[in-house]
């Protein structure tokens, strides 16, 4: 070998040149198609494609049925082009709801499955990019459909797709930690079958069902003005949440407030220390509702949280959701008081903190 390769600083100019190698092309995935067989004649991946992409993926690939992961976003000219090329060549399309922030709901799982077991193949899959949630559609039909290992199965997950295992805002992957987690609970091993039947049966994934009840929430509110809401929150899965901070899994509470345009928004975690709530228990929160610092409609999301990130309103709907109106001035009354414009600024108290049944 000659001499001049074996030099620290030749080999890592070489390193770098590797990571490059594989960078560069990697970045450049995102304005291309992305396209790749996941079955053969059954199932083609693709990211967003235009007319004329649609159009090549039904002559190149024989492609009858789409499922769009991105949703339906009927304002946008993305989606109109798409259903408009779809329905034009005759294809069946459908819209289902994943976002690469949390795991992937039981309901829009569910639409899924069917639309694999309904649709006629091949069948495009594709998101944004065709890397993230694009990966997760095809690893489940491999599974599901062709008997493939869950080893086998995460393949889909693929830099070449532009999928990065060090990307930790995509949570998608996941759901297989849950499904793992379960099988091991329950001491079962793994079949496609018992996988369906998860997916299809299991009313929420984990500890993600909740019931979240805000007592009496103000509809009007002067600016400048902190204010506080009572909060229940039932556990409505079938295991205990832990709220300690220290817990491997804790849950958390998670309060979100933001303007009508989507121009102005806040957003805090309460971290609690109450020990456990068991399945059917309840407790109430006193919460600080921060003030706002501008006239205008608010909208406000009380959700709980857990310690890797994942939100329960994402996994089944949960409660918690009202709205106010911000006024630079107190609303005068028919008889000419003025109604209470906040309270003292309070965290989450503990001692004021009930739990019942």
């Amino acid at each position: 070998m000659p001499h001049w390769l074996t030099k620290p600083s030749t080999l890592a100019a070489l390193a770098l040149a590797v990571v490059a190698s594989i960078a560069i092309p990697t970045a450049l995935l995102w304005p291309r198609l992305n396209d790749g067989v996941v079955v053969e004649g059954q199932v083609i991946r693709s990211a967003q494609p235009s007319a004329e992409q649609l159009q090549f993926l039904v002559d190149h690939y024989g492609v009858r049925s789409v499922i769009n992961l991105r949703g339906p976003w009927n304002r946008e000219e993305w989606y109109k082009a798409e259903t408009a090329k779809a329905d034009e060549l005759g294809l069946d399309h459908v819209d289902i709801v994943l976002k690469t922030s949390n795991i992937a709901p039981p309901k829009e799982l569910r639409k899924l499955i069917d639309a694999f077991d309904n649709l006629p193949r091949p069948i495009l899959i594709h998101c944004r990019r065709g890397s993230d949630r694009t990966a997760l559609a095809s690893a489940l039909y491999r599974v599901l459909y062709t008997g493939a290992s869950l080893d086998e199965a995460m393949s889909c997950y693929q830099l070449r797709y532009g999928h990065t295992g060090w990307d930790r805002g995509c949570r998608l992957p996941h759901l297989f930690d849950l499904y793992t987690a379960w099988l091991e609970e329950e001491n079962l091993p793994h079949t496609p079958e018992r996988l369906r039947d998860w997916l299809l049966e299991t009313p929420s994934h984990a500890h993600f069902a909740a019931k979240i009840v805000v007592q009496e929430p103000p509809i009007s509110r002067t600016v400048h003005q902190p204010d506080e809401i009572v909060v229940d929150i039932t556990n409505t899965s079938d295991r205990p949440w832990s709220f300690s901070r220290h817990a491997e899994r804790s849950v958390h509470v998670e309060l979100r407030i933001g303007s009508e345009n989507g121009e102005r928004g806040w957003k805090r975690v309460t971290h609690l220390d109450h020990g456990t709530l068991d399945p059917g228990e309840s407790i109430s929160l006193r919460l600080t509702l921060p003030a706002v610092d501008r006239p205008g409609h608010y909208g406000v999301s009380v959700d709980l949280v857990d310690s890797r990130g994942f939100k329960f309103r994402e996994m089944g709907p949960s409660g918690g959701n009202f709205a106010f109106n911000a006024y630079a001035k107190p609303i005068k009354t028919m008889i000419g008081s003025a109604p209470p414009t906040g309270s003292r600024d309070r965290q989450a108290t503990n001692d004021k903190t009930q739990r019942r049944r």
